[in-house]
């Protein structure tokens, strides 16, 4: 069917696969017939087929590919196209089935996206990946990232200090980001207020943390009010943060004795939104 249908579809440019059970030799053969793709998104419901085929196609075809996302088990694909990805502006990497994680060869992603740069990445999106695999994306990139949204970092022995690596990263690669979604580990809040003065351009933020902050985390909201660039319209938090009702007083007292633009405030309660808040700031 899909051979059939190659010979009168060759020049697709936004191809996505749902379902992928296998590493079929037919879909090999589609996307080797394309001439022009430039979107490539393959989401794998095998959890145990290594993709091999697909990997080496991937790797032929990376070179014309803008944008590129795979999921739910990532690990399934072997990153050996990787080098190949110059002109990538968009990667999505979903790697949310939880059953893989300690047979996954991470030092194979590392060695083959440190031999890979990212001139033109724009979009980053990641879900269950070992923080130094996002600080190596963004390390490679070409300082061009508009937006970051990692989401459920996972935890390991060292997950403190390689959530400030991350955090260092972005403050020192992403000076043109506008939105960012990011797990902040709360005694890397220095860090988050050295982004926040070099991120100049940031225009949404949503900050996740794995657990709950005693007595509460107005600090966080203290660094806010005092660093946050001008150009911020959306602060979005996860009721982990536990911030205290005299903290998010002062935060918006302060906001609006500021000459910025008013502010979304939502609250998320086990990362679903609880409730919102506007304030319009007007200068009299």
């Amino acid at each position: 069917m899909l051979l059939k249908l190659a010979v009168i579809c060759q020049n697709i440019t936004d191809l996505k696969i749902h379902d992928c059970d296998e590493d079929s030799l037919d879909l090999v053969l589609f996307i080797k017939m394309q001439n022009n793709l430039r979107s490539l998104s393959l989401n794998f419901n095998n959890k145990e087929e290594q993709y091999i085929q697909l990997s080496n196609i991937i790797g032929q075809k990376a070179v014309l590919l803008k944008k590129i996302s795979l999921g739910p088990v990532i690990t399934l694909i072997r990153p050996t196209f990787f080098p190949s990805l110059t002109y990538l502006q968009y990667l999505f990497l979903n790697n949310n089935d939880c059953d893989l994680y300690e047979s996954v060869n991470w030092q194979e992603w590392e060695h083959y996206i440190n031999m890979t740069t990212f001139p033109y990445l724009q979009y980053l999106k990641t879900l269950y990946l070992l923080s130094s695999i996002e600080c190596l994306i963004i390390e490679r990139s070409g300082e061009k990232i508009l937006e970051i949204d990692v989401y459920h970092p996972l935890k390991t022995q060292d997950y403190p200090t390689e959530n400030k690596k991350l955090i260092k990263m972005i403050s020192l690669r992403c000076p043109k980001i506008i939105k960012l979604t990011l797990d902040v580990d709360p005694d890397n809040l220095e860090e988050i207020s050295n982004l926040l003065s070099n991120c100049s351009l940031l225009e949404k933020i949503y900050f996740t943390t794995k657990n709950y902050i005693y007595p509460n985390g107005d600090k966080l909201l203290k660094i806010m009010s005092n660093k946050s660039p001008a150009t911020l319209r959306e602060f979005s938090f996860v009721d982990k943060w536990n911030f205290s009702l005299k903290g998010l007083e002062s935060f918006l007292e302060d906001w609006k004795n500021k000459n910025q633009f008013p502010i979304k405030f939502t609250h998320y309660y086990k990362e679903f939104p609880k409730s919102f808040c506007w304030v319009f700031v007007k200068k009299m």
